[in-house]
């Protein structure tokens, strides 16, 4: 850099310069002592009140809504019980109504089991000529069969049978009186009460054309076929003659009537035998089911209410975290480079810049780094973000840089990148000779970092690889005089703390002049940041800081508008090599940002690259090309080298001229889509009506911000998207479609955000609240 000397500063042997050195070292300490002591307090005070008003924020932002947690699992519960009712009557009454027909079946087959006997019974008393109907009895031989018969039978008590017509009945204890209403049932066995005083009952053959053969069975060995298949203590079954007479019945019974209210019943008719089965289901025991499956099933619902609420209120957590989003902006490459000039105090001269990190939100615009440093240093985040952003700036730069060789780049170094490993050689892979040198390079590492060893040996090992460092806002940390014994460092960077105190009659103002002292002194050039105003600069000038920084020079910008900053300031490149000291221009690397142009119009040309739709996994991307074809395609038509097409597709990425479908990735050589397009447009103008939208927002939108629920979060000082464009509309006489674009202008001006910060701003019931 011309004017300015790069070499280290000799060493402090001088008898002189050791006493100045010692003088300035104890002045400076101890008047920064007290600034120091103060400055801290301050910080400190400043950091508890942000961190109260963080935390303040962050609870006024979101909160659990626990009036709506406990509705919603009131009503899951009163839901879930009355599911748990339901169900517990379809099962019943389904069981009801297979136990029934199991009860039908097993009668039936009891009855079966009879048939045979009977039918032989009525065989002999047929075949028999002393059974014919006689005043004197029943023959020998029949009673015989009969009395064999009930000895032997393992269901019937006793047989005896009878003429269908007349009064004859044999027994195998000899005549009986004959049964008056036989001969009603005439498909098969009826069952019939017994004319008896035990609880008898009687089955009744229907076969034969004049005799009846009948058996009597005790009840109780109806009672137990029906009850081995009752199952439910709450149905009551019973069986029924064909006459309507009840033969048996099990269940709950009170007084001879069903116990409880009767919820349903259940009634089967044998078609072979005539009898009937009836199953009544009784309140009580649906309630006695109910209660014992409530619980379980109230539990059940308490804890997939309770987990998906968990789950609701992380996901919502999770998404209002600032380091998701910063992760997820730096994912999507959205973390852009912008440049402050950095100016010669003697000339006026640009020798340079600061490269400063700049979030271009998708929905706010450009967030500066007071959005988001803190956090992507304290979660780690920021290593791959100066990495992402270094990338591009060498691209960027390139062209500027070999145009203007005598120009000088700063770059921020945080002590994460100092303890990655291999950082040195990350660096050299980044900077080099085809986009921006190493000589063009200044690597700015705060003062606190010069106290860490660790960050002194790799600072140390950067130095000796040829890197130039230097010390940003010097005199803010505790240890820099010593630091500087041990490193020789490029330039010092005074901290805007000093400079802002020129003008006014602080404790700052003589820190400052020793430091200047001290810098003239050690022979290391001085950078003056954060200068806003004329008596600053005259005021440096004056005591011969070299360089400055500021306001009043410019604001960051973009790197192409920092091209055209400096064109219009310093004039063609020549001019300014003259001016700065003669030093050759450089050949400007191949191709150029026209020949870059042209041959991205090739590629976009009939001919070019294999641009269309494609799918990868089920997901269609439309109009793109494969990254590893791309370069396929400039080796081809291009005629260079593999790797040299690669850095060409990156610095077509970098100027925007092509990029990722997802912005996730860098241009690479692998199976990545990627899709040509333009150059990105210029920020836009914000609209005349804005400063009017935003004065009208603090006095009279007072009533539209309210506490608003979503899910089992609740948002406060929000309103719907809906409601802003309505107030809009109504409020400056504009249609919708006109007032949604206000509402995205005053998210890109950071006057209005999403409750999430990921969301542009929509005509619906997503949440906003001020910015």
């Amino acid at each position: 850099m011309p004017g300015v000397s790069t070499s280290p500063p000799p060493p402090l042997a001088n008898a002189e310069v050791d006493s100045s050195f010692a003088a300035l070292s104890l002045e400076l300490a101890a008047r920064r002592g007290s600034v120091g002591v103060r400055r801290a307090w301050r910080r400190a005070v400043a950091s508890l009140h942000d961190l109260h008003a963080a935390r303040g924020a962050s609870a006024q932002a979101l909160s659990f809504n626990w009036r709506r947690l406990s509705v919603l699992t009131l009503a899951a519960m009163l839901l879930a019980a009355a599911l748990s009712a339901a169900g517990t009557l379809w099962l019943e009454h389904r069981a009801a109504a297979q136990r029934t027909e199991a009860a039908l079946a097993a009668v039936e087959s009891l009855l079966d089991g009879l048939a045979p006997e009977l039918e032989r019974l009525t065989a002999v008393a047929s075949s028999s000529a002393s059974a014919l109907p006689n005043p004197q009895g029943c023959a020998s031989e029949l009673v015989e069969q009969l009395v064999r018969s009930s000895l032997q039978s393992p269901l019937a008590r006793q047989f005896f049978v009878q003429a269908r017509e007349g009064e004859l009945s044999c027994g195998a204890f000899g005549p009986r009186p004959r049964l008056g209403r036989l001969g009603q049932h005439e498909t098969g066995l009826t069952l019939w009460p017994a004319a008896s005083i035990r609880p008898e009952v009687e089955v009744v053959s229907a076969s034969g054309s004049t005799w009846q053969a009948v058996a009597r069975l005790d009840v109780r060995m109806l009672r137990d076929t029906i009850t081995d298949v009752q199952g439910a203590a709450g149905l009551a079954l019973a069986i029924g003659s064909p006459g309507g007479a009840q033969l048996a019945r099990v269940g709950d019974t009170q007084h001879g009537r069903d116990s409880g209210w009767i919820v349903d019943r259940f009634e089967r008719s044998s078609a072979r035998h005539g009898f009937s089965v009836t199953a009544n289901l009784s309140f009580d025991w649906l309630l006695q089911r109910w209660r014992l499956t409530l619980p379980a099933v109230l539990a059940a619902t308490l804890l997939v209410v309770l987990g998906a609420a968990s789950l609701a209120w992380r996901a919502c957590t999770e998404r209002s975290r600032l380091d998701r989003r910063i992760a997820q902006a730096q994912r999507k490459r959205q973390f852009e480079p912008f440049v402050q000039p950095i100016v010669d105090l003697a000339s006026g001269r640009c020798t340079g810049g600061e490269v400063l990190m700049r979030w271009h939100h998708p929905q706010r615009g450009i967030l500066g780094p007071a959005e988001f440093i803190d956090e992507a240093e304290r979660s780690g985040l920021i290593v791959a973000m100066a990495d992402q952003m270094m990338s591009k700036a060498r691209h960027r730069l390139a062209p500027i840089v070999h145009a203007h060789p005598q120009l000088t780049f700063a770059f921020n170094v945080t002590p994460a990148q100092l303890r990655t490993p291999r950082f040195g050689e990350r660096l050299a892979t980044l900077f080099d000779t085809t986009t921006l040198p190493s000589t063009n390079v200044l690597l700015e590492v705060t003062e606190r970092d010069f106290v860490d060893e660790a960050a002194q040996g790799a600072l140390n090992e950067l130095q000796r690889a040829g890197w130039r460092t230097a010390i940003d806002d010097f005199g803010t940390g505790q240890s820099s005089l010593a630091a500087l014994e041990k490193l020789a460092v490029d330039r010092i960077k005074i901290d805007r703390a000093f400079v802002s105190s020129i003008g006014h009659s602080t404790v700052a103002r003589p820190v400052l002049d020793a430091i200047v002292s001290l810098a003239t002194q050690l022979r290391v050039p001085l950078v003056a940041e954060g200068i806003e105003t004329s008596a600053q600069w005259d005021y440096l000038r004056a005591r011969g800081v070299q360089y400055a920084q500021g306001y009043l020079i410019a604001r960051p910008m973009p790197i192409d508008e920092f091209a055209r900053w400096l064109a219009e300031r310093d004039g063609p490149p020549e001019v300014q090599a003259q001016a700065g000291g003669a030093l050759p221009l450089r050949p400007a690397p191949a191709p150029l940002d026209d020949e870059l142009r042209a041959l991205w119009q090739r590629m976009r040309s009939p001919g070019g690259l294999d641009v269309r739709d494609r799918v990868y996994r089920l997901h269609r991307y439309e109009a793109c090309f494969i990254g590893c074809d791309a370069v396929d395609w400039l080796v081809a038509r291009a005629g260079m080298p593999r790797a040299n097409a690669v850095r060409l597709g990156q610095r077509m990425a970098a100027l925007g001229l092509l990029r990722h479908v997802l912005d996730e990735h860098d241009f690479k050589d692998a199976a990545l889509f990627y899709r040509l397009a333009p150059p990105p447009p210029g920020s836009e103008t914000p609209s005349p009506a804005m400063a009017e939208v935003r004065a009208a927002m603090r006095t009279e939108w007072g009533p539209l911000w309210r506490n608003r629920s979503r899910g089992f979060a609740r948002h406060h000082r929000c309103a719907s998207g809906r409601e802003i464009i309505h107030w809009l509309s109504a409020r400056f006489g504009i249609d919708r479609s006109t007032a949604q674009q206000w509402a995205g202008q005053l998210m890109r001006l950071g006057a209005l955000r999403h409750v999430f910060d990921d969301t542009p701003f929509r005509d619906d019931e997503n949440l906003y609240r001020p910015g």
